[in-house]
C-alpha cells in the first residue's frame, strides 16, 4: 500500500538506504534557520519514483530536524507546519503533516480544516501522509478525534472517507481493546460507500487485515450483525474482509457469517465465493 500509514510518528529516520544527492547537512541547516525554500530545495535535490522528491527516510529526517530545532518554540513550529502544509510542492505538504498533528487540540479548528484539504489533495503521497496524521490524532486524543471524524463523514468526499478509514487502521492498538467499538462505529457508515476509492481498501486492508487482526472477537460479532443488512456494499466488504489471510485464523466463526449473504448481486456472490475458498484453505 505504498507508504500507507508509515507516518513519521513511528519511525526514526535512517539515511543508510537512501542515495545521494540528498544532503543531510543542508536539510539540517535549512531546518534550523527556518529556511523553508532551502529545505524544499534540498528535498527536491534528487528523484524518487521517477519524479523530483525524496524517499521516506529523507522526509522523516526533515521532520525530525524541524521538531528538534524548534521544540521550545511552539508558535514558530505552528507557523512552519501551516506554511509547509499549504506549500505548492507536494513534498513540503507531506513533511508538514506530522508537525501539524502536534497542534491538536490547542489549534483544533485550524488543524482539522487543513487536514481536510490534505486528505483531498491531488497528490496521492500527500493523501497518504494525511491518513497517517489522522492516525496520530486518533491515538493521541481518541474520543475527541473519533467524534470529530464521525461528524465529517456525512459531509466529506470519498477521499476524506478513505483517509478516515486508513487512519483507523493506523491507530489500532491491541493494548487498548476498549477502543474497538468506537473504531467499528466510525467505520460503520463507510461500509455503505460505493466509491471505489473507499471500497478498494475498506474490506480487505482496513477491516480484514486491520481491525479483525487486532480485535478479532468484537469485529466478528459486529460483522455478523452487518451481514444481515440489505445494503450490498456492506455485505461485499464483509466478504472481502473474510477473504484475507487473517480470516483463516477464525474459520469456525467466519463461515456462518457468510451464510445468507449472497442474494442477487453478482459482486457479492463473487466476493462470498472468494471468501469461502479462502476460509477452506485455512481449515
Amino acid at each position: 500500500m505504498s507508504e500507507l500509514s508509515t507516518p513519521v510518528r513511528r519511525r526514526r529516520a535512517s539515511l543508510e538506504p537512501c542515495e545521494r544527492p540528498w544532503n543531510a547537512v543542508e536539510i539540517d541547516e535549512a531546518a534550523q534557520k527556518v529556511d523553508l525554500p532551502g529545505l524544499v530545495h534540498a528535498l527536491l535535490a534528487g528523484t524518487h519514483r521517477g519524479r523530483p522528491g525524496a524517499p521516506l527516510a529523507i522526509k522523516q529526517l526533515a521532520v525530525e530536524r524541524l521538531l528538534i530545532h524548534h521544540h521550545r518554540a511552539p508558535r514558530r513550529r505552528f507557523r512552519i507546519a501551516m506554511a509547509l502544509t499549504a506549500h505548492t510542492e507536494s513534498v513540503a505538504r507531506q513533511v508538514g503533516c506530522p508537525i501539524l498533528a502536534g497542534f491538536w487540540p490547542q489549534e483544533g479548528d485550524a488543524v482539522i480544516e487543513r487536514w481536510l484539504a490534505l486528505a483531498e489533495d491531488e497528490d496521492w503521497e500527500v493523501r497518504e501522509w494525511a491518513a497517517g496524521m489522522g492516525a496520530t490524532l486518533l491515538e493521541e486524543d481518541y474520543e475527541a478525534v473519533r467524534e470529530c471524524f464521525s461528524s465529517l463523514i456525512p459531509h466529506g468526499s470519498a477521499r476524506v472517507a478513505r483517509a478516515i478509514a486508513v487512519a483507523v487502521r493506523g491507530a489500532l492498538d491491541p493494548r487498548r481493546p476498549e477502543r474497538v467499538d468506537g473504531f467499528l462505529d466510525l467505520l460503520e457508515p463507510l461500509m455503505e460507500e460505493e466509491d471505489l476509492v473507499v471500497r478498494k481498501i475498506l474490506g480487505t486492508y482496513v477491516l480484514g487485515d486491520g481491525v479483525l487482526r487486532v480485535y478479532p472477537r468484537a469485529t466478528l460479532t459486529r460483522m455478523k450483525s452487518w451481514a444481515r443488512r440489505t445494503n450490498w456494499v456492506t455485505r461485499w466488504n464483509i466478504a472481502m474482509a473474510l477473504s484475507t489471510h487473517t480470516a483463516r485464523q477464525h474459520v469456525r466463526r467466519a463461515i456462518p457469517i457468510l451464510k445468507g449473504m449472497s442474494r442477487v448481486e453478482p459482486q457479492v456472490d463473487r466476493a462470498v465465493m472468494r471468501a469461502h475458498d479462502n476460509l477452506q484453505a485455512g481449515q
